[in-house]
């Protein structure tokens, strides 16, 4: 005979429910996750585990999925070191740092030989080149650096709708030496 037992529930009296609001469903969570827990220790199919470790759903094969966790985990890793290499080269360059420091973000990158010439012609979120920014705020040392490093002074930034070259740039803020420096490179 397998009879379902019924526990009593002798400790909840209704006079102990605070009148709050806050505490009160705070209480009658607790109460409901108490009672799905003993519904759930009724159930013939429910067996008591020992550890965290013991749990196993059908059909999940929880080796494959931790790696494909550390494989996604890695490249979100390696995605979020990118964007904050990429703010910070930007950063760099519109608050003036020295040419050292734009080499070392530069040179910072463990894959730099892949990326550096992708690095020095990407945009940013608005769209603008490292060349582009460091050619409208007249850093030649900067602009020298990235060109060396594969920078395009050919690569077309659209800004309201118009498409500027760092030399274009460089014309429309007098910066001459970096006017003359890039149609050298041209």
């Amino acid at each position: 005979m397998n009879k379902k037992q019924n526990i009593p529930l002798r400790n909840i009296q209704p006079d102990t429910v605070p009148f709050s609001d806050g505490d009160g469903l705070k209480y009658w969570k607790s109460f409901r996750h108490a009672i799905t827990t003993i519904r759930l220790l009724q159930n013939p199919k429910t067996r008591r585990l020992n550890s965290p470790d013991e749990l196993v759903i059908s059909g999940y094969k929880p080796q494959d999925s931790l790696k494909q966790r550390s494989e996604s985990s890695r490249n979100f890793s390696e995605a979020l070191k990118y964007i904050q290499m990429q703010q910070a080269l930007f950063t760099s360059i519109e608050k003036g740092h020295s040419s050292n420091i734009i080499e070392e973000i530069l040179n910072k990158d463990p894959k730099k030989y892949i990326h550096i010439i992708n690095e020095v012609n990407k945009k940013n979120q608005k769209g603008l080149t490292p060349l582009y920014v460091a050619a409208k705020l007249g850093h030649l040392d900067i602009c020298r650096i990235l060109v060396e490093k594969g920078a395009n002074p050919q690569t077309t930034v659209s800004i309201n709708g118009i498409e500027e070259t760092p030399l274009e740039v460089a014309q429309r803020w007098r910066h001459l030496n970096i006017v003359h420096f890039l149609k050298q490179q041209l």
